[in-house]
């Protein structure tokens, strides 16, 4: 169901300070671009709908109707997370999908008119009718704010022209294809209240509806937001509150949580997961999605049910059923389905000593200090290390039989040597606190026949000093302000789609200071973020 968007007029007419047409989304503006034009003009702010937030819109736009499979472009991970503007790179791949997109949902919404459709009008001005209202109600949602009456004239013209040639559904169904390709549908643009000089512009109440709503359930508002912003009562820290508390009990705040969780804690290292049949042959692949659902479910419970940073990091239980419990030395519950239960805390602590996170941080054979060290300093400390040089040699040492060594020695062995040393000291330290966690994340006292070393040292942070083994190190790491205020850090950049060089640090600390205050609450964290300034903002510069 291909148009000529073109010919229709509505890929035309750009943004007052592109300085081109950006009717189609290869011709968006440069993305996560504020700034103040040398005439004065206000730049757009613009972040384009992650996947996730995509395949939810479309569901939310379309909730009767059974929508096809669709082919998304592939996503570019920027600083950590799939949001981040300044990687959300337009290639004509990524048009192309789009277009596809829209195309599919298309056909599919034209053989049923009644899915998307609430009138079945049966004259011409009936028709007529029917498209003014629809293209006024679907515009809202699609566009997140009314259309203006320009917008809404050349949708309609479009009807018409297309009309003249198709039935009444395909021709409904055409001007739904053009919307969703549109910059305004597939981009959040922000413009904010006024211009501004080098200072904090206000954003509208409907951009601020978008804005919260993507940000707390990776979807559209839903209509008591966007009666809200009807309403312009978007506008105070109070009332932004309200909502963001009111979106907090909802299912989709849940999912959308997950998401940020999934990619902040490198939950993907358990996708796919497999495991050398001689060291492990009783791995199965139910097994690997056993440890993957046990994990998520373990992160899920400590950001909801607890609402605490202090158990994401130091809480001794772990959802398990028979098949993951001899990987935790446990009796079997005689059950499939997972089920919590408490664990050795002089064993296990908190999500980084989940088994599935342990083996999705280590090889097929052999555990990785390096990956189980590096997801600390990334995620937890935010002092990620440079890259590894141009050339250099990532691949771990192998093991030789006749001379067993624990990868703990192999590991100190070749990461003394030449510019390895300078990087891996630290992170090699705190990776060696897991030496007691084999690469299917089971707990051992031997490697290779020889004592483990889970001795290590933490440099450079607020609980520095020497500890043994994972679960001091969580310990340490649960009563350390730094990971406190690194956890709000992160939060607030995925809520705006800025990468690490974007986000105002002065901001950054007021909402760690709110996060700290209640002693590490998540649900604490979202609401100070949605309800501070910077949020409710765009920061502008000259």
């Amino acid at each position: 169901m291909r148009r000529s968007l073109y010919a229709s007029g509505l890929l035309i007419c750009g943004l007052p300070v592109i300085g081109a047409c950006v009717g189609k989304v290869g011709d968006g503006p440069n993305n996560g671009v504020v700034n103040v034009t040398g005439n004065g003009a206000l730049a757009y702010a613009t972040v384009r709908l992650t996947n996730n937030q995509y395949l939810n819109t479309v569901q939310d736009l379309f909730p009767n109707a059974s929508l096809p499979t669709l082919t998304l472009p592939n996503e570019n991970v920027t600083d950590g997370f799939t949001n981040a503007a300044s990687g959300q790179t337009v290639t004509s791949l990524l048009v192309s999908d789009y277009q596809s997109a829209a195309e599919a949902i298309a056909t599919t919404l034209a053989g049923n008119a009644s899915a998307f459709l609430s009138c079945q009008p049966s004259t011409t001005a009936d028709e007529n009718t029917c498209a003014q209202s629809f293209i006024s109600q679907f515009g809202k949602n699609a566009y997140r704010r009314p259309l203006t009456s320009d917008e809404a004239t050349r949708f309609y013209t479009f009807y018409q022209a297309d009309r003249a040639s198709d039935d009444f559904p395909t021709a409904m169904a055409a001007v739904v294809q053009v919307f969703l390709q549109s910059p305004y549908f597939v981009y959040r643009l922000e413009a904010g209240q006024t211009p501004g000089n080098g200072a904090a512009v206000p954003l509208t109440s409907y951009e601020m509806a978008s804005r919260l709503s993507y940000f707390l359930t990776n979807s559209m508002p839903d209509s008591a937001l966007m009666q809200a912003a009807d309403a312009d009562s978007l506008q105070t820290a109070d009332q932004v509150e309200a909502q963001a508390r009111r979106l907090l009990m909802t299912d989709r705040a849940r999912a959308a949580a997950a998401t940020f969780n999934y990619q902040w804690l490198k939950l993907v290292k358990m996708e796919g997961l497999t495991k050398d049949a001689t060291g492990f042959p009783s791995f199965t692949p139910q097994i690997a999605q056993a440890l993957h659902d046990s994990t998520v479910q373990f992160v899920d419970y400590a950001f909801w049910t607890q609402d605490s940073l202090g158990t994401l990091l130091n809480d001794s239980h772990a959802f398990v059923n028979d098949s993951l419990a001899p990987i935790y030395g446990l009796p079997a519950p005689g059950s499939s389905n997972l089920q919590l239960v408490s664990l050795d805390p002089t064993q296990r602590a908190g999500v980084l000593t989940q088994a599935g996170l342990l083996a999705g941080l280590a090889n097929t054979l052999n555990d990785s200090p390096v990956q189980r060290g590096l997801l600390i300093l990334n995620s937890f400390l935010c002092a990620a290390p440079p890259p590894p040089p141009a050339g250099v040699n990532t691949t771990p040492p192998a093991f030789d039989p006749s001379m067993p060594t624990t990868t703990r020695q192999r590991m100190e062995t070749q990461h003394a040597l030449g510019s390895c040393a300078a990087c891996h000291t630290q992170m090699d330290s705190i990776g060696f606190a897991f030496e007691n966690y084999d690469a299917l994340g089971q707990w051992r006292t031997q490697d290779s026949g020889l004592s483990v070393d889970a001795s290590s040292n933490l440099a450079g942070t607020d609980v520095d000093g020497t500890f043994v083994g994972a679960p001091a190190l969580m310990q340490k790491l649960s009563q350390s302000e730094q990971v406190a205020r690194c956890v709000s850090y992160q939060w607030l950049r995925y809520s705006l789609g800025l990468d690490k060089t974007q986000v105002d640090l002065t901001a950054a600390q007021a909402v760690a200071d709110r996060f700290v205050a209640t002693g590490g609450a998540f649900s604490e964290l979202l609401v100070a973020i949605a309800k501070s300034d910077y949020f409710r903002s765009l920061v502008v510069s000259p």
